[in-house]
């Protein structure tokens, strides 16, 4: 049996009594073998057991894990190594570390894909425009003094999914020496 992305071979069968069967795990893409359970606890693979008696035995298999969330998919899908050291780094050099492209939902080997406010507008109301993903939220914060003070939410530009497109948020009540900044999560998915 498999518990996760993967295979065992042997699957299973009716072995002849006393006969030792050796278990190969073989993982799915983006997974990786953790241990066998069951009637056999080891974390060998591939693992022998003297079949004895009937038994039951699964091997488990856990997603691989890089820092910062980063799913293996995406950085396969950009040619990027699976590790830690690749998460952090800056593979296109364009100042933004790659799990920070993946947060933005742009291309990490592309130096002119980054995430940022493309144009302001500052009437009446400031009117900021940025490109958006359909896959994550977005939320205008502000500051009225760079040497002081906590970032905080324009009310009613908060947690806004994005269009896929050029997206806006707008302030009722700029103030002559407001500063902005877009902060992008993750979708939230159930």
């Amino acid at each position: 049996m498999a518990d996760g992305a993967g295979e065992v071979s042997p699957t299973g069968g009716v072995f002849s009594a006393n006969t030792e069967v050796t278990l190969t795990a073989t993982s799915s893409n983006f997974y990786t073998f953790s241990q066998w359970t069951g009637d056999l606890n080891d974390t060998n693979n591939p693992s022998s057991i003297l079949l004895d008696s009937s038994k039951t035995v699964t091997a488990v298999f856990d997603p691989i894990s890089v820092t910062n969330e980063v799913p293996p998919w995406w950085l396969n899908q950009y040619g990027l190594l699976l590790t830690d050291e690749e998460v952090l780094s800056d593979s296109d050099s364009d100042g933004v570390p790659t799990w920070k492209e993946y947060i933005a939902d742009t291309l990490p080997n592309n130096s002119t894909s980054f995430f940022r406010i493309k144009h302001i507008t500052n009437d009446a109301n400031a009117l900021i425009q940025f490109d958006s993903s359909s896959q994550r939220v977005y939320s205008l914060m502000y500051l009225d003094d760079l040497g002081a003070g906590t970032w905080a939410a324009v009310p009613g530009e908060s947690s806004i999914q994005g269009s896929g497109l050029n997206d806006s948020k707008s302030d009722a009540n700029p103030s002559p020496h407001r500063v902005y900044r877009i902060d992008v999560e993750l979708q939230n998915t159930p």
